[in-house]
């Protein structure tokens, strides 16, 4: 798949890379990209938070490989698109991707596509991280697939390629949110359909915690950072063994608390710090869903306002946009 796959120079697409035995070349410039193990890697000129992020990645993915196969991750997750992109059932993602060529931006293991990889023509799975090594092994049985090692800000792709680009919980994971739309927003072509979900800014409470114990773990090698997050998995598990409700009379604006009842580990979760448990999931798994919120030091936070002046500057019109208690998924078609 690589030799029909057209890949650009990272920093100047408008520079189409030929095959050489074994790396990309670049004609106009002279520079070469390695192909290790059937994936071009094209990583170069990132900054140590992105080096950072890119290191936790490639630690969890690779400690986590089969995240998102089994049933039970596969409903807690449909639940989520839901909440982000108005999905109900996967067979709704087939309006969006049918017989599509698709761009999914910061793929990690390949987990979102067992719930749409059977629509598509064409499926680009790119990371900035080893992870991609795990997606190709999880997806290379595919035909439909291809795999690159990349950067969203950078994206190796002429302008104007993709039908779809797909990229959930890694554009604010950049350097910039902003910067990293933009470029996905480049490779699209016009009228194709942007699916993204970044996270939303929280309480105020959450937000200190989140900020407390990012800064606390982020320069740890990621196994120990890992383990740092271990007892707040174990303090999560405790806080939701206790199956109770709390009920909250009225909205308390100081600390961003809404008016309801609520399950107690789930009101501390979103309101006061972000320590993850779900039944469904291993104890490793819970882990990992807490260490992709709290290693990567690129953790950016967003507001409806925000991107829609976003949308604007990039001129897409607005589908769908969801604002959950996690985060803000957005549906998004590129004008003509």
């Amino acid at each position: 798949m690589i030799a029909e796959l057209q890949l650009t120079h990272p920093e100047k697409p408008q520079l189409a890379l030929q095959n050489g035995a074994g790396y990309l070349f670049c004609d106009d410039t002279g520079e070469q990209f390695p192909i290790v193990n059937g994936i071009p890697r094209m990583v170069r000129q990132i900054d140590d938070g992105q080096t950072q992020t890119m290191d936790g990645f490639s630690y969890k993915w690779e400690r986590t490989p089969n995240f998102g196969k089994t049933q039970e991750h596969q409903r807690v997750f449909l639940q989520a698109y839901r909440e982000w992109f108005g999905i109900n059932t996967t067979d709704d993602f087939a309006k969006y991707m049918k017989d599509k060529v698709v761009l999914n931006a910061g793929c990690g293991c390949g987990r979102n596509e067992h719930f749409w990889g059977k629509f598509p023509k064409r499926i680009i799975d790119l990371d900035i991280s080893r992870a991609i090594d795990v997606a190709k092994r999880n997806w290379s049985h595919d035909s439909r697939f291809s795999f690159v090692q990349g950067d969203v800000l950078k994206l190796p792709f002429a302008s104007n390629t993709f039908d779809v680009v797909w990229s959930e919980g890694v554009l604010h994971h950049t350097p910039s949110t902003y910067e990293a739309l933009r470029s996905c927003v480049r490779v699209l072509k016009p009228d194709g359909v942007i699916l993204f979900y970044v996270y939303r800014k929280k309480a105020p409470l959450r937000e200190f915690a989140d900020d407390h114990i990012r800064n606390a773990i982020a320069d740890l090698p990621p196994d120990k950072a890992w383990a740092a997050l271990e007892p707040l998995t174990h303090l999560a598990k405790a806080f939701s063994d206790l199956k109770a409700r709390v009920t909250i009379p009225t909205d308390v604006d100081l600390l961003g608390f809404k008016a309801g009842t609520f399950d107690v580990q789930r009101f501390m979760y979103y309101n006061v710090m972000k320590f993850y448990w779900n039944d469904e999931f291993t104890f490793d798994e819970n882990v990992h869903i807490n260490f992709d919120w709290y290693y990567p030091k690129y953790c950016w936070r967003h507001t409806v306002d925000e991107i829609r002046g976003w949308l604007r500057d990039f001129g897409l019109t607005e589908l769908e946009m969801h604002e959950a208690d996690s985060g803000i998924g957005v549906v998004a078609r590129k004008g003509a």
